[in-house]
C-alpha cells in the first residue's frame, strides 16, 4: 500500500468514527460538518501530502473545545491523530 493509499484509508476510518459518534453527540456532527471538506478532498486526491493542519486542539484543548473533555484519549481523537500524522508526515 503506498502512501497515498493509506493516507486515504486513515482518512476513511476517521469519517467512520465521526459517522459513528455523531449519531449520538450533536456537537461531533457539527464538527463532522466543518472537516468535511478536507475529508473529500483527500478522498477525491485534491490534497498532497504534506499538509500543515492540525485538529488536535478540538480533542487536547478544552478551552478550545468540549470535545477535548468528551473524546480525549478515545477512539475518535486517536482517529483523528492517526489520520492528521499522515496528512503531515506520510509514512
Amino acid at each position: 500500500m503506498n502512501d497515498l493509499q493509506l493516507l486515504k484509508r486513515r482518512c476513511e476510518e476517521f469519517r467512520d468514527m465521526l459517522d459513528k459518534y455523531s449519531a449520538v453527540d450533536n456537537e461531533v456532527s457539527i464538527f463532522r460538518e466543518k472537516v468535511s471538506p478536507l475529508l473529500d478532498a483527500v478522498r477525491d486526491d485534491e490534497i498532497s501530502p504534506p499538509v500543515e493542519y492540525s485538529l488536535g486542539a478540538y480533542f487536547s484543548n478544552p478551552d478550545f473545545s468540549s470535545l477535548a473533555v468528551k473524546y480525549w484519549n478515545h477512539e475518535l481523537s486517536d482517529s483523528e491523530a492517526r489520520f492528521v500524522a499522515l496528512l503531515r508526515n506520510p509514512a
